[in-house]
């Protein structure tokens, strides 16, 4: 007889403790207590019922505290629903079966009361295996039959929220193996849907039984398109969609997230677009080929300069190198700097300028007004 510990979660045996060395003793029957603390053996050869009481979680200890409580022969052991654990007794009598039954399992030693008349039965009783009566006699020759108990089905109840977006849903059960049944009343293991609504699947096998609803709600279709006007791309209207974000040859263009997009050079660009109800989806690639950063039309579109009002330095943002020129209001030059992207306005006094930035060759690209502050 060995004893273990016993994971259920993962169906794991640990922790061998041998119970009974001599292994020709012979063990037959087994029966834990009703609170599992205790632990009843029906030996073979030397014959009775033993007791072991598991509390102490010790292996020593448990093996220290084996109790024969029955002089009963090697017998099947059986708790039964009413918390006493039955067995076949030794004792003849014109009965053609008595039972035994400890009568309180959960208790230490002789406490436990164990009964060897406890059930008295004759030819004339019957006992119903299989579907089949059989005598009662017959069927308990060493003890009971084995039983596997049922496992009690456990319904199942999760809510996950998922959202989809997509202009079909496959809804699949996640219990396998199973019998289904779905409100179409369809048996298969899913079921693909192409419309808004509720959908809803049994799923039942030996261990469980689970229904699993669906509340699915078919997104928007987006389909954005990109319009081209000169350099300018546009993904509709804007307020068309939530939410934009441009992508030039796969990567996102940052601070690209207006519904348009000024084109600064060549490449593949597209538009992700979101819809009111989170779904997104991606525009078709728009390439773009015949950007010329000689251009002065299009310079105009990059070049910029920044913060305006300005207080102390000015920044030049411009894919070439150009020249400012900063002017009075009278027609005078207060500052010129080439090819620097910062420009020191230390010295200049607060007021209302003129500023004109010109390419290499001295063509005009863009003419600001700067307000210079304090």
């Amino acid at each position: 007889a060995e004893l273990y510990d016993f994971d259920p979660a993962t169906g794991r045996v640990s922790n061998q403790l041998l119970l009974i060395p001599n292994s020709n003793s012979g063990c037959y029957g087994a029966s834990f207590s009703s609170d599992n603390n205790k632990l009843y053996i029906s030996r073979v050869l030397l014959g009775g019922i033993y007791q072991y009481d598991l509390s102490s979680n010790s292996g020593s200890s448990i093996v220290a505290s084996e109790t024969k409580i029955s002089n009963a022969p090697m017998s099947g052991l059986k708790l039964a629903p009413d918390g006493k654990i039955y067995y076949k007794s030794g004792v003849r009598a014109s009965y053609a079966l008595i039972l035994g039954a400890i009568n309180f399992p959960n208790l230490q030693g002789s406490a436990s009361t164990p009964n060897d008349t406890a059930l008295k039965f004759d030819t004339r009783d019957t006992i119903l295996i299989d579907g089949e009566r059989k005598p009662i006699a017959r069927s308990m020759d060493l003890g009971f039959p084995n039983v596997v108990s049922k496992i009690i089905r456990q319904n199942i109840s999760t809510v996950t929220d998922t959202l989809i977006c997509a202009e079909n849903v496959l809804l699949q059960s996640p219990l396998e193996d199973a019998q289904y049944l779905w409100d179409d009343g369809s048996a298969n293991a899913d079921q693909s849907v192409v419309s808004s609504g509720t959908y809803w699947v049994q799923s039942t096998n030996y261990c469980y039984d689970r229904k699993d609803t669906f509340q699915v709600e078919i997104g928007e279709r987006l389909n954005p398109l990109i319009l081209v006007k000169g350099f300018d791309l546009s993904a509709g209207g804007a307020g068309q969609y939530e939410r934009y974000q441009w992508l030039l040859n796969g990567e996102v263009i940052p601070g690209a997230t207006d519904s348009s997009y000024y084109v600064r050079e060549n490449g593949d660009y597209r538009v992700v677009v979101w819809g009111s109800k989170g779904c997104s989806d991606t525009s078709d690639i728009y390439r773009v080929s015949n950007v010329n950063i000689n251009d002065i039309t299009f310079l105009s579109k990059m070049v910029g300069i920044y913060p305006n009002p300005v207080k102390n330095q000015l920044f030049v943002q411009a894919p070439v190198p150009v020249c400012i020129r900063i002017w009075s209001v009278d027609g005078k030059v207060i500052k010129e700097v080439k090819q620097s992207v910062v420009i020191a306005l230390d010295g200049i006094p607060a007021g209302m300028y003129k500023l004109d930035i010109t390419d290499q060759q001295g063509q005009t690209i863009k003419v600001e007004k700067l307000i210079k502050m304090p």
